[in-house]
This record gives C-alpha cells, structure tokens and sequence, in this order.
C-alpha cells in the first residue's frame, strides 16, 4: 500500500501541489520546481512513495521527491495541447460531399450532420487553423456556404 501519493497540477486557471502528509515542502515543492524548470504547462506530476525502512530525512525527501520527477522526463514522452474549435457550416445538399472531402484534406473532422433545408456540418479542427479553413471553404463554394454560430 502506498504511504504518500503526491502531486503537482499545473494548468490554465487551477493549480496545485500536496504533500499528502510529508514534512511541508519536502515532497510537492521540489516536484513544481522540476515542472517550472522545464517550462511545463498543463501538467500533472504524481509520486507515490511506499515505506522502505529507511528514514531519508527532510533533504534527503527533497531530493528524491524532486529526482523522481527528473526521472521521470528522461522516458516521458511530451505530448502537445491543441486547442480545438467547432466551426458550424451550412451549404447544399450538392456541395456537401465537397466540404467533407475538403474537411479530409485539411484535417478537420465532421462530428456531427443535421439536415434541413439545408446540410449543416459540425466541423472540429485546431483553433488556429479555423479562419483559414473557413475562408478557403468560402472561397471553394464561391460565397455558397453560411457560417452558423
């Protein structure tokens, strides 16, 4: 069983650290430091440490707890955050299979399809390639296609 499980949360709007009953300082504190160091955002670290007989002591804790960590990089595979939007279009029945076909090459992914007097396509894709999507998907059914909000 473990004796201490703790973590560092480093993210946009909630962060937090927790000894989970070390000595303040000696656990969570080296491990944000390590996090800080490596300009990580949007992070979660997690050590669990069980007993094993031998007392480390406050720096030795430090150390360790903040090793650990260290460590864990050297393996880690770092995965970027891509901030995704929806963008809603709204076109023909004939233009529809373009706009997925378009929606194929550029990456986006349809998530969603309502029809009415028209076809409106749900769309996801990397925020940042959203207006430049749009605009040639404008451009493409020549002004025949409705951004909807």
């Amino acid at each position: 069983n473990a004796v201490h499980v703790c973590w560092v949360l480093l993210c946009e709007g909630d962060s937090g650290l927790d000894d989970d009953g070390e000595p303040s300082g000696t656990a969570a504190k080296p491990m944000y430091n390590v996090l800080v160091h490596k300009d990580l955002f949007n992070v979660l670290a997690v050590v669990v440490r069980y007993w094993g007989g031998i007392k480390l002591g406050a720096g030795g804790l430090t150390r360790a707890y903040g090793q650990a960590i260290s460590d864990a990089f050297k393996t880690a595979e770092l995965i970027p955050i891509e901030v995704l939007t929806e963008l809603k279009l709204a076109l023909s029945f004939a233009d529809e299979s373009a706009l997925r076909r378009l929606c194929e090459q550029r990456g986006a992914n349809v998530i969603n399809t309502e029809y009415g007097e028209l076809a409106v396509l749900h769309i996801k894709l990397k925020a940042s390639d959203a207006e430049a999507f749009y605009e040639e998907a404008f451009n493409q059914f020549r002004g025949k296609l409705e951004r909807l909000e």
